[in-house]
């Protein structure tokens, strides 16, 4: 018996989907991107992976419905986001990190660990505001009380992919 792969992207759309600089992510490449659905939409936040071990119960988009893909403006820089990884958890599930701008200016983010690709940022922030973090730096601010910020809502497409 032989068993067809489901998810197998067109060469045209892997190449689209791996020009985006992926982030290293417990072995795997996550590439983090916008992409525009056949029907019209754009979602901004999607996180586009060629292994989907572990990572059930996500918001899947089927890989038919996307006609492009683009980079995500709202995404941390690629290095950035591989450097949150490659510290590990700062507690069971989640990650927490300082973001720190070009400004001067610092937030404190406490994202899922699976994917911290997507922080919520500010009003007006985007990626290429962004020019370190600092892994699990930033919890005496949390216990202080004071604010920090969460998870961005993204969406997640498995693909195989064909060169």
């Amino acid at each position: 018996m032989t068993f067809k792969p489901c998810n197998v992207a067109s060469p045209e759309l892997t190449r689209k989907i791996r020009a985006v600089e992926p982030s290293k992510a417990y072995g795997q490449l996550t590439y983090p991107c916008a992409v525009v659905l056949k029907d019209g939409r754009k979602l901004a936040r999607v996180a586009c992976i060629e292994e989907a071990h572990g990572l059930y119960g996500k918001d899947w988009i089927p890989l038919e419905d996307i006609q492009d893909v683009e980079e995500s403006v709202f995404r941390l820089p690629a290095a950035l986001a591989s450097q949150i990884y490659a510290a590990g958890e700062s507690g069971m599930g989640y990650s927490l990190f300082t973001v720190q701008l070009a400004s001067g200016d610092d937030f404190v983010c406490v994202t899922g660990s699976a994917l911290v690709d997507f922080p919520e940022l500010p009003a007006g922030i985007q990626s290429k505001d962004i020019v370190e973090v600092l892994p699990d730096c930033g919890r005496e601010r949390t216990l202080a009380g004071g604010h920090y910020f969460g998870s961005a809502r993204a969406s997640w497409c498995y693909f195989v992919g064909t060169d």
